[in-house]
């Protein structure tokens, strides 16, 4: 089965949720790229079950690493619960991801969550 702008590996883990039910997410919470391609997929092929097994694949895996990824992923692909889920972590561990180059580069590249973070940041504690 072709379909185009996806990947092959994209294809297969469709299928595979198709006809058992079963997404594969990787080990380790840096390993995100292969779950938000399905992701992507599933919004596009309007596969709501497949869509909402991503979220939650992507929401267990959010870290100071990868949170900004997520978040930037989850607006692409109308994943407004996932969205909402990388914020609040990006809001709740703000001081752990300034030293994040990747949480950088991605405020680099969408200056609004900065803008956004940078209004619902409490204010600066007088001592």
């Amino acid at each position: 089965v072709h379909v185009p702008d996806l990947q092959p590996g994209t294809m297969q883990a469709v299928l595979q949720w198709l006809y058992a039910g079963i997404l594969e997410t990787g080990e380790s919470s840096s390993d995100i790229s292969d779950t938000t391609d399905v992701l992507y997929a599933a919004d596009k092929m309007l596969m709501h079950d497949l869509k909402f097994a991503c979220e939650v694949a992507l929401a267990d895996k959010l870290s100071s690493d990868n949170a900004a990824d997520v978040w930037m992923h989850s607006r692409f692909a109308n994943a407004t619960r996932l969205e909402m889920a990388a914020y609040i972590y990006m809001l709740e561990h703000l001081d752990e991801m300034r030293t994040s180059s990747r949480f950088l580069a991605t405020c680099q590249e969408h200056p609004e969550l900065i803008a956004n973070l940078q209004e619902r940041m409490p204010p600066p504690s007088v001592a």
